[in-house]
């Protein structure tokens, strides 16, 4: 797990927990006999950007889509923080636990 590193200058702070995920659509145009045939080309040739016009494929561009976001308030560092963990600035691992 990743630490942060907490000062006496946070206090106040809030720390949040976010959790994002987002899917690409990738957009082609495939010139093939058949969709197993247009599908193998596109697989073939997704990670090469580099064709152009008049080969059997045409990337068309993609479009980046947001399909969740989760912001979740974890903890407020607080004073009383320092002494528990020292009274000097110190790494802490937050687990996702809500402060209550």
């Amino acid at each position: 797990m990743s630490k942060l590193n907490i000062k006496k200058e946070h206090v106040g702070k809030k720390i949040y927990d976010i959790k994002m995920s987002e899917y690409v659509v990738e957009h082609y145009k495939v010139m093939a006999d058949s969709e197993d045939e247009a599908t193998d080309i596109m697989f073939d040739n997704r990670f090469d950007k580099s064709f152009g016009d008049g080969e059997n494929i045409l990337f068309q561009g993609n479009k980046d889509h947001l399909d969740e976001i989760n912001v979740q308030e974890i903890t407020t560092i607080k004073e009383d923080d320092f002494r528990q963990y020292g009274e000097a600035d110190f790494e802490c691992e937050y687990d996702g636990g809500h402060d209550e």
